[in-house]
């Protein structure tokens, strides 16, 4: 992979899964610390979400990639898919293209209740750096192309696009 001057990461489908795999990967492309989301955590002793943390992606100690990287993005990622998304962000030389994500985490936490019922709530609200809220909100990508169903007829726009910015990038 870091032979080549471009790298396109599809992340269209994932609906979210496990963060820490997410920083692993987005390790290759940071060559210094880098913070990349805002978290309030729920505090049971006042009932609100006011105990803040940054989240950082720390680089990794093998080879990084430097080349233009693109990754896609759309209305079903979810949650720890959606910080993958932040992170990359956060990178000079990647630029997320596609449409915005759906805006939903919270890392639920599951409650019996008293009647046997089970709930999720959410322990936290994720918010982007400059402190735009996630969920219900996604995070709107760098470069817009919005697309249907019928657009992936015959091809992928959203491919074909980057394709011909990696060609202006690198004639």
């Amino acid at each position: 992979m870091f032979e080549y001057p471009n790298l396109i990461i599809d992340v269209r489908d994932n609906g979210g899964g496990n963060e820490n795999f997410a920083k692993n990967f987005a390790a290759y492309f940071v060559t210094d610390s880098t913070p990349y989301e805002l978290v309030k955590y729920y505090n049971e002793a006042t009932g609100r979400f006011d105990k803040e943390h940054i989240k950082i992606l720390y680089p990794n100690d093998k080879k990084k990639y430097t080349g233009n990287i693109y990754v896609i993005s759309g209305p079903a990622e979810m949650s720890s898919n959606e910080s993958f998304v932040l992170m990359m962000k956060q990178i000079p030389n990647s630029k997320i293209i596609g449409m915005k994500t759906y805006g939903s985490s919270g890392n639920p936490k599951q409650y019996v209740l008293s009647n046997g019922v089970t709930i999720f709530l959410p322990s936290w609200q994720a918010f982007t750096l400059d402190g735009k809220l996630i969920e219900g909100n996604g995070i709107e990508p760098d470069i817009e192309i919005k697309t249907t169903r019928e657009d992936f007829k015959e091809t992928d726009p959203i491919i074909n696009e980057i394709i011909k910015m990696t060609k202006m990038n690198h004639p």
